[in-house]
């Protein structure tokens, strides 16, 4: 039988309510997201290990269980198996995700098959994929007597636990890769069990690489060498202090090179609450310790936490029902704008009228870069590409520059109607919610760039779930997660996505009819604008709050 310890109201809550993180009074900032648990569970399984001779399905339904306990590096687990298979099996090769409907089928005196329902699966590297439909699966198991006692003497490689479990004892945390151009780091979400070896299988899987879809055509890069590995197979804390022992490797590395692989694994690695600094070595000697790698100075840049918005009252940044004006905007964007995206540093506004996409500069005229006829509101990149494109014709998706020139980006999809694109603060990602045969479609697509960061194509991408109903908007509630909007019978349904892990519904919007959505910095700078002009805001990830009225346009903010 299982046994758990410390299931405190904090760990209930930190269950029910993942994306409602307490704020900290001492200690380093640490990277988060705003959809996924942060690492403050203090619930773990011991699962008991295998009693006095038992039955093979006994065995295997205790090795089953004892899944749910990673400490030692499962030990308890092993129990169950053959010495022999013992060192041949490798828990941490995939998590498979089923129900709690499990059947097992004894074959024969020696081997058993279990058949259950798959929902989603982990990888070695901790890479998440939730399956459309719960897929059947069966897996094959093999006896053998150990001193009078049956052992699992084969079995897959790997673990299966009930989705419930997953909850309880896992965490997602970012590692993080470089933007080509090595100014910004960029988040790549990962599943693993919370246990001494987090550390460890955060390393491993930063050494790996980003995932397939983020890293096709160098959307993302690593300092890191190619083969760089791990003198020990573990990355200790200790006083805080995480240990990273190289090989040789990266002596090839030049001191840049070496402060950029540190920062890498500094936010990488603060996502566990255990670490607050790390200490690179090769081979037992420091690596350029001297070296001061601030992970702050290549984070993107947080936007203003307030609403940006043109209103009856002008334009700027929503203060209660007082618009503070925006240095050089307030007469630069044009009061009939029907949609508003303000660049990073506030250097572009890009903005959508009848005329089409125009281009505002603080205290200077307003030029029209774009009159293609249908646009949708156009979003700005931290490069400062203004990206346009037709609703009718997503093929047409154009990246402009604040001079006029445009450079057509190439998509890697046959869509019919394109209705909201946004791309992410640090210029890697774009989220794309567009329809096609099958109904309304959301993707996250790397962004691939050519000579001075020109945008040319969509790289890989991941298909997010999108609610019923009919596509309104989307937007980057942060830097790992997105919501999407969409209308049904009504009401206004949201769901959001984290960037590499599962959905989550949102608040539904009942007052009125939503025009569009907003994000910030995390979850309850999420913002929704309706039809009639009043300004929302998410509330700890139970209702919508009115801010304000007389809303005309909500900003996105880059």
């Amino acid at each position: 039988m299982k046994r758990m310890l410390s299931l405190s109201l904090t760990a209930l809550l930190t269950v029910v309510l993942t994306s409602c993180a307490g704020i900290p009074t001492s200690g380093p900032v640490k990277p988060g997201s705003a959809l996924v648990a942060t690492d403050t569970s203090s619930i773990e399984f011991f699962p008991a290990g295998p009693i006095a001779d038992a039955t093979q399905e006994q065995i295997l339904r205790g090795f089953l269980e004892a899944a749910s306990g990673p400490q030692n590096d499962y030990a308890v687990a092993k129990q169950f198996l053959t010495p022999e298979f013992q060192t041949k099996w490798d828990p941490n090769a995939s998590v498979s995700v089923d129900s709690t409907e499990r059947t097992i089928t004894m074959a024969s005196n020696n081997t058993a098959t279990l058949s259950s329902s798959v929902s989603a699966t982990i990888d070695s590297t901790g890479q998440y994929a939730e399956f459309v439909a719960p897929t059947e699966r069966t897996a094959t198991y093999a006896f053998a007597l150990v001193n009078g006692q049956w052992r699992l003497s084969s079995a897959p490689q790997g673990i299966i636990l009930e989705r419930s479990i997953v909850d309880l004892i896992y965490r997602t945390y970012p590692i993080y890769f470089f933007a080509p151009n090595f100014q910004v780091l960029v988040p790549d979400m990962r599943w693993f069990a919370k246990a001494s070896s987090t550390t460890t299988r955060i390393t491993k899987a930063l050494l790996a690489g980003p995932a397939p879809w983020l890293g096709s055509g160098n959307a993302v890069v690593t300092a890191f060498p190619v083969n760089t590995g791990l003198v020990a197979n573990s990355v200790p804390v200790i006083k805080d202090v995480a240990t990273v022992d190289f090989t040789s490797v990266v002596t090839s590395a030049d001191p840049l090179a070496t402060v950029r692989m540190k920062q890498q694994l500094t936010a990488s690695l603060l996502g566990v609450n255990s670490v607050a600094s790390v200490d690179l070595y090769v081979e037992g000697v420091p690596l350029g310790q001297s070296a001061q790698a601030s992970v702050d100075s290549v984070m993107p840049v947080p936007v203003d936490n307030r609403a940006f918005v043109i209103s009856e009252r002008g334009v700027g940044y929503l203060d209660g029902d007082f618009v503070s004006a925006a240095p050089g905007y307030s007469t630069s964007i044009p009061g009939n704008a029907l949609a508003l995206t303000l660049g990073s540093a506030n250097r572009y506004a890009a903005t959508l009228s009848v005329e089409g996409v125009s281009l505002a500069r603080p205290g200077a005229a307003t030029s029209v870069i774009d009159a293609r006829p249908g646009l949708i509101a156009p979003s700005i990149d931290r490069l400062n590409f203004v990206w346009s494109v037709p609703r009718a014709a997503p093929g047409e998706l154009l990246a402009i520059t604040p001079e006029g020139a445009s450079t057509k980006i190439a998509v890697p999809f046959v869509a019919t109607q394109v209705t909201a694109l946004d791309v992410s603060h640090d210029g890697t990602r774009v989220a794309v919610l567009y329809s096609d045969s099958s109904g309304p479609t959301l993707i996250v697509a790397s962004v691939i760039r050519g000579e001075n960061g020109v945008p040319v194509r969509l790289g890989g991408s991941l298909s997010l779930p999108v609610p019923p109903g009919a596509p309104v908007d989307v937007a980057w509630i942060d830097s790992t997660s997105v919501a999407v909007l969409n209308t049904s019978a009504g009401s206004s349904i949201l769901y959001g996505n984290v960037i590499g892990g599962r959905s989550q519904g949102l608040p539904s919007f009942v007052s009125g009819t939503a025009a569009s959505i907003a994000g910030g910095n995390n979850i309850n700078q999420l913002r929704l604008l309706s039809s009639d002009g009043r300004l929302f805001s998410l509330r700890s990830l139970t209702s919508w709050s009115l801010a304000s009225s007389g809303i005309k346009v909500l900003g996105v903010q880059q």
